[in-house]
């Protein structure tokens, strides 16, 4: 029997999308606890924030959901995750130079052990 379509789906199986979940997850955590509402009163921010979070997560699922009809797509969606990502991290980077706070170096003990996840996960 001939194959038509790629495999599609598994993306709960993936790492980047449970990466990426736990990311989404501690950006809601983060705006809760450090960004009071009194100085977001128009939650741009926070949106902002929690938006680009969800959209890495988001699109890493939909892309292995296409991959089965349009690996082009699929690619697409990847990239458009990685793109989220990336500006979830200059959002943050961005909030912690307004508050001349500097993001962890590499030698931060709390870098590596969140690095740690990733190597024993």
């Amino acid at each position: 029997m001939t194959k038509i379509f790629n495999k599609s789906g598994g993306y709960r199986k993936l790492f980047s999308f449970n990466f990426a979940t736990i990311v989404h997850l501690g950006a809601i955590g983060c705006c809760k606890r450090f960004i009071p509402w009194q100085e977001d009163t128009l939650g741009k921010t926070v949106g902002q924030i929690i938006g680009a979070a969800r959209s890495g997560r988001i699109n890493i699922a939909e892309g292995s959901e296409r991959a089965g009809t349009s690996t082009e797509t699929e690619i697409k969606l990847t990239d458009v995750a990685r793109a989220s990502l990336a500006e979830l991290q200059n959002d943050l980077e961005t909030w912690l130079a307004e508050r001349e706070l500097v993001p962890w170096s590499g030698k931060n003990p709390q870098l590596e052990k969140v690095s740690a996840v990733k190597r024993h996960g």
